[in-house]
């Protein structure tokens, strides 16, 4: 007899994200909310026991705004984890609205927090996007957060909106002590893997949720010793531009991000892969990989990451478990890997390579494309 627990499962994940949530709101309390309660007191105690005189009611009046306006701030952070926790059902509009004006008021708020770091904004960007305003505005404050919190002995935290084909990419850049390799991989299985991001923490599986329902992704890079930026990829959507001139563009649509080359008297097939990937993206470059194979007959594969930007976790497993028989099947026998240097990115392929353990094609990952194709002339 089987019974479905598929109902269970979920109502147990969702109970240990609202404890995780309830951690971090409890850290709030503790670490934010007493400080401007404990000024608040003895400011008042000052004044109920007449240690005040003249001019010195204007100064205490000024400390007492300050906390005040601290205390008040701290408890919009907290009802906005709450609301963001419940995802759409609270804050469930979709609307077209001014990006750089969402992050600038977002740093202004920051800034009036902060006050042992400046939050500096580095954007010239006029961007329109279409998505839930809240929920961006959230995953920024808490990238905004850790940012801060990683790092104590620095004094200042950049915050920068780019455009980068035909996406908004939003990243935070802190001066603290990197991120080892080990926590950078510990933080990649926490956008996919939900049992790792309650153990992680930090409310960064929350931000990859957000870039995730808006068809975005979120990745790292770190160096030790020196500094992180973390960065979200929002696509700028058409529907945006549709809802507000009543038209849409499509020159600014973009392919899978994939160039492929094939030399007879090479027998080396060249997939040059090129941009940020999903997994749409990703199969369908894929899919014209094997249709090449089975029209060449190519057996040996050189495929270049070196211009790919971002993570595309989201299809590490399609990859390995898919792609990978389909290549073998199609008469591929080897593989020369060149890896993006972007972190995640990396971290993406070497997972997937992990995941063929015991693979009949032999695969090879390179710094460098002209190494790669060495590897493959001479494993004839």
């Amino acid at each position: 007899h089987f019974r479905d627990i598929t109902d269970t499962k979920i109502y147990e994940e969702e109970l240990l994200k609202k404890i995780d949530q309830l951690k971090e709101i409890s850290y709030l309390n503790s670490h934010y909310i007493r400080k401007p309660v404990a000024s608040l007191l003895g400011l008042t105690g000052l004044i109920n026991q007449n240690l005040v005189e003249g001019e010195e009611y204007r100064d205490i009046a000024g400390h007492i705004h300050e906390c005040s306006r601290e205390l008040d701030h701290v408890v919009r952070r907290i009802n906005n984890k709450v609301n963001d926790e419940m995802g759409y059902a609270v804050y469930d509009q979709i609307q077209n609205f001014s990006l750089n004006h969402l992050v600038e008021h977002v740093v202004v708020e920051a800034s009036s927090f902060y006050k042992t770091h400046r939050i500096i904004l580095k954007s010239n960007e006029v961007v329109q996007c279409y998505g839930n305003k809240h929920s961006i505005a959230n995953a920024l404050h808490r990238l905004i957060d850790n940012a801060v919190k990683f790092s104590p002995d620095a004094n200042k935290i950049e915050v920068c909106l780019d455009i980068v084909r035909h996406n908004a990419i939003l990243s935070v850049h802190d001066y603290g002590t990197g991120i080892d390799k080990a926590t950078l991989n510990q933080i990649f299985m926490s956008f996919t893997n939900k049992k790792a991001a309650n153990q992680l923490g930090t409310g960064l599986s929350t931000v990859s949720d957000v870039a995730n329902r808006h068809n975005g992704n979120v990745w790292v890079e770190s160096k030790p010793g020196k500094d992180t930026t973390f960065s979200m990829r929002l696509p700028m959507s058409n529907i945006g531009v549709y809802k507000q001139a009543g038209t849409t563009d499509f020159s600014a649509y973009q392919g899978p991000g994939l160039d492929l080359d094939y030399r007879d008297d090479d027998d080396i097939l060249v997939a040059n892969w090129h941009g940020f990937h999903t997994l749409h993206t990703v199969k369908t470059g894929c899919l014209r990989i094997l249709t090449k194979v089975s029209d060449t007959g190519a057996k040996q594969l050189l495929n270049d990451n070196t211009g790919v930007a971002g993570s595309w976790s989201d299809a590490v497993d399609w990859v390995s478990g898919e792609f990978f028989p389909l290549l073998r099947d199609g008469g591929v026998t080897h593989m020369a890997w060149v890896y993006s240097p972007s972190t995640f990115s990396r971290i993406s392929t070497d997972v997937t390579i992990a995941n063929l353990d015991g693979f009949e094609v032999k695969i090879k990952t390179f710094e460098d494309k002209n190494a790669a194709r060495h590897w493959l002339r001479n494993a004839r």
